[in-house]
């Protein structure tokens, strides 16, 4: 049986799209990966197969969050370092010209039933999104950006709040995820992040 944690996101030096390995076998696609990798489509697997469907679909423009205690805490403290009272401008990416999310919807993958639902973390702009895919066809993936409230200005800057020190804690144990893509829901025209590159690995 292959154990999950053998599984290495790559991407294809012949054509640049995303790819899987295992040892010396490649896999060009989420479906042939899951054939070769059923345990995939086990529940306490939702975070492995969120990880994969995201890499196939999106390539590294998205992270999957697997911890959303670290992510508020890293996304509120981001925000606590920004001006909000500085007016926008052209170029420069603030999150607090954005808004803050509703962290109760930033969840961890589960699948129930049929359904994969995740959420993921845009690796150029920092903001949420809910993905969401079926078994049925794991190549038809979804993501909506998450509601966002404007930040607060002048003197009402103090109620944007932090987290706990526990959770600010979280950040430092939050492990590197896959990188991951962009919608053309985003507030604000993505681009290609500066991620170090995966090893190509060639094709058969």
């Amino acid at each position: 049986m292959i154990d999950l944690s053998e599984i290495t996101p790559a991407i294809l030096d012949d054509t640049n799209a995303p790819g899987a390995a295992i040892g010396d076998d490649l896999y060009t696609s989420i479906a042939e990966l899951v054939a070769a990798v059923p345990a995939l489509t086990e529940p306490d697997a939702a975070a492995d197969l969120a990880q994969m469907v995201t890499h196939f679909a999106r390539g590294r423009a998205y992270r999957v969050i697997t911890d959303p205690q670290a992510f508020e805490a890293a996304y509120r403290s981001r925000i606590a370092s920004e001006d909000a009272d500085e007016p926008w401008q052209q170029g420069v990416l603030r999150l607090v010209d954005f808004g803050m999310p509703d962290f109760a919807e930033v969840s961890r993958a589960r699948l129930e039933g049929t359904s994969l639902s995740w959420t993921a973390e845009d690796a150029f702009t920092g903001l949420a999104y809910r993905g969401h895919a079926s078994l049925d066809d794991l190549s038809a993936v979804q993501f909506t950006a998450l509601a966002l409230t404007p930040v607060p200005r002048g003197p009402d800057r103090e109620e944007i709040g932090q987290p706990d020190d526990e959770a600010f804690d979280a950040i430092t144990a939050q492990p590197e995820p896959e990188g991951i893509p962009v919608e053309d829901d985003m507030p604000a025209e993505p681009v290609e992040p500066d991620l170090p590159d995966l090893p190509p690995v060639p094709t058969r």
